[in-house]
């Protein structure tokens, strides 16, 4: 049988997805007879379809009784297991146990908790039954199942959802055996957005360095160290915390836009790589003998609208421009005999990595000859890896670098292989009524989550509800009148000692926070495979006043 084939005869017997475990089902008006007695939501979708969340009632223990005439919906879904089934990346058998672990481990934790009377209803509602029956600060080891079904459900079935963080969020705001602020990282979350990076790949042989700048975190590091080919530091910091918490054995490329004029010395005997920010910083310490040199290269072609994070923009400090570059060369060739590869970085949040493509061909076109004489390019960072489109063009274009130019390929994502595995925990230690509107005061700040502050990302509550009865203005602890965290529903009303869970904040949380009016940074917590809390740091007021200079 086809690996179509194969696919199409797994998810007719699946049943996950049609269960409502993952998702909701959208039908159009004419595909509504279908389904007589499901109940639809009162809400529709912007251009009209309505939708319904409980288990199909086309679903028997024989699996899906109209798969041939089922909706478009049904239809054009593909789970992150068919998706590796049809590429031949998994084996029937493996897919099949994939998803039978997970129906396992749903119906042994039902037996588990005496939810018998829930059978009809979809693992999200089972969740959220559970809840509110408050059996969380009792039952430690099942808020762990939850957990753990919740990562496999990620993993194996709907990868990066936001189903799943809402119901992972839910569960956190729970669990009591968190001091917070709590920034919690999650172990499987990493190994999952680092296999989807892998996936995304493929087989062209290109290698993932891990972009430190998005989180230094000792947990991140540790936990990534044997799955990626090594890390990108912007300062020496970064480099001696990587060889500390990684070791000797860690590869280390420099790519940042400075260095200070006594750190040459140190990053060249500690990096693999050192990629010159300038013609300045190349002169002074890339053409002594026996270094490794790279050179970042501006490509001048902006990907970002907004010049606060576009490294293209005019005037722009990061990198050598292009056209600097290709007069150089060809005016003294022996200048860049040392220099072994370019580094270029363009992009912030693209989703499409057509863009790859165009920037690789201006390098191409513009420096052929410099390309013909280097080993390695490095193709940074700054693409939704996991959920860009046109993952192929990725792949196109390193296999191109490889065959015309013999090149090594690297990529350095920093918030694709982070983003998505933290959490920012928070209490609530005030409500008042403020001109008719509810505030609710955290122990957190809009100081914890700076970049969004300062780039206007709106935060990402986790256990909020679009749907809730209860809306409050959620503010920070800080004197700043504009800490601020957005007005946000739930569906129970908030007390003093309520949890608030920011999702998808694992990407420069914490790199960006701030001691600002002494309120400690978040303490920092590993949520282990086994969905464990592990406390990692915990800052208390010896660490304000060593800041301070006390």
């Amino acid at each position: 049988m086809s690996p179509d084939g194969l696919a199409s005869q797994l998810c007719k017997d699946c049943q996950l997805c049609c269960r409502g475990h993952v998702c909701r089902v959208v039908v159009t008006d004419a595909e509504a007879p279908l389904f007589t007695t499901a109940k639809f939501s009162e809400r529709r979708l912007v251009d009209g379809r309505q939708f319904f969340t409980h288990q199909c009632p086309h679903i028997s223990g024989d699996g899906c009784q109209i798969y041939d005439k089922r909706p478009l919906d049904c239809q054009s879904f593909t789970c992150k297991t068919l998706s590796r089934l049809s590429l031949g990346h998994l084996s029937l058998e493996t897919a099949k146990k994939a998803v039978l672990d997970i129906k396992a481990d749903i119906a042994k934790l039902m037996v588990d908790l005496k939810l018998d009377h829930y059978s009809d209803l979809s693992f999200q509602q089972i969740v959220k039954a559970w809840i509110a029956q408050k059996k969380h600060q009792t039952h430690p080891l099942q808020t762990r199942a939850f957990l753990s079904i919740i990562n496999k459900l990620d993993r194996d079935v709907y990868s990066q959802s936001s189903y799943m963080s809402v119901l992972q969020s839910s569960v956190l705001a729970k669990t009591f055996d968190l001091t917070t602020p709590a920034y919690v990282i999650d172990d499987s979350a990493l190994d999952r957005l680092v296999f989807g990076a892998r996936d995304v790949i493929g087989d062209t042989g290109a290698k993932l360095l891990y972009s430190v700048k998005a989180n230094a975190v000792a947990a991140v590091l540790e936990r990534l160290a044997p799955l990626v080919d090594g890390f990108s530091c912007s300062s020496l910091p970064e480099v001696r915390i990587v060889r500390q918490v990684v070791g000797p054995d860690a590869k280390i490329h420099f790519v940042g836009p400075g260095i200070m004029p006594g750190d040459a010395n140190t990053l060249i005997q500690e990096c693999e790589r050192v990629s010159y920010n300038s013609v300045s910083l190349f002169t002074r310490y890339g053409t002594q003998a026996g270094v490794k040199v790279g050179l970042r290269v501006n490509p001048h072609l902006s990907l970002n609208r907004n010049p606060k994070y576009d490294p293209c923009r005019a005037n722009s400090k990061l990198g050598i421009s292009i056209y600097t570059l290709k007069a150089m060369f060809h005016e003294n060739p022996e200048l860049f005999r040392n220099v072994d590869g370019l580094h270029v970085h363009n992009a912030t949040g693209i989703t499409d990595f057509q863009n790859l493509t165009a920037t690789v061909n201006v390098i191409a076109e513009t420096l052929p000859d410099l390309m013909q004489h280097i080993d390695w390019i490095n193709l940074g960072g700054g693409y939704r890896l996991q959920t860009a489109r046109n993952p192929e063009a990725l792949r196109d274009t390193v296999r191109m670098l490889q065959n015309r130019f013999d090149l090594n390929v690297y990529l350095e994502p920093g918030t694709a292989l982070v983003s998505k595995a933290a959490w920012l925990v928070s209490s609530v230690i005030d409500i008042f009524e403020s001109e008719g509107q509810n505030i609710a005061v955290l122990d957190t700040s809009i100081n914890h989550q700076l970049e969004g502050f300062i780039y206007s990302f709106p935060a990402v509550v986790g256990n909020a509800s679009q749907d809730g009865k209860h809306t409050y203005v959620l503010a920070g602890a800080s004197c700043l009148a504009g800490d601020l965290l957005g007005e946000r529903r739930f569906d129970e009303p908030l007390e003093i000692g309520s949890r608030v869970v920011f999702a998808n904040v694992g990407a420069y949380t914490h790199a960006f926070t701030t001691r600002y009016n002494g309120l400690h940074p978040p303490s920092i917590y590993q949520l282990k495979e086994d969905q464990s809390p592990r406390l990692r740091r915990h800052f208390q007021m010896g660490d304000f006043a060593d800041a301070c200079g006390v």
